[in-house]
């Protein structure tokens, strides 16, 4: 049975004619993460850029609205730099009630030491909640802020642009340290 599943010894898998290791599924999952990982650095979370938004090619230092790949995102706005020290992402996603924005800081992924750590993530959670429209804002995991209200995307972007902004020079130090 050269196309049926043999269940051969643990971590192998015979299928057509095709064997399946462990090592083979983890290397797929390494280049898909490594791929999600250069997807962001270069356009933002999950987006393209808008062709409306488009100037020259030319990166911009505004967040702008992106159209979103994903159909579970309604909303989306980015800083489309390619600088990890900077980089901001805003999604809303398409949920009922609260909790519909996030806010996402790619520093955050590799900026975890104090006192820089806690002191971008204070900053970061202080002017997110005096965006007009955000009732409360909560680090929801290590680079992510979720924001609860009605507040504007694109001022939930310029907010943690502002901030990221203000520590890109120690975040660019830690970067290069690393």
């Amino acid at each position: 049975m050269d196309s049926a599943i043999w269940p051969g010894s643990p971590g192998k898998i015979r299928l057509a004619n095709m064997r399946i290791t462990t090592a083979t599924v983890t290397l797929a999952i390494v280049i898909a993460v490594a791929i999600l990982i250069a997807r962001t650095v270069f356009l933002g979370r999950s987006g393209t850029r808008d062709p409306a938004t488009i100037q020259d090619g030319a990166a911009s230092e505004r967040p702008e609205k992106v159209r979103p790949e994903d159909e579970e995102i309604v909303e989306e706005w980015a800083r489309l730099i390619g600088d990890d020290a900077r980089g901001v992402d805003v999604v809303r996603i398409a949920v009922e009630g609260e909790w519909q924005w996030e806010v996402y800081i790619s520093a955050l992924e590799f900026v975890r030491e104090k006192p820089l750590e806690p002191e971008l993530a204070r900053s970061l959670e202080a002017k997110l909640s005096q965006v007009p429209g955000a009732k409360q804002v909560v680090r929801e995991d290590t680079e992510t802020f979720i924001v609860d209200g009605d507040p504007s995307g694109e001022a939930l972007a310029l907010a943690a642009c502002e901030v990221v902004d203000a520590f890109a020079d120690r975040i660019r130090r830690r970067l290069d340290s690393l």
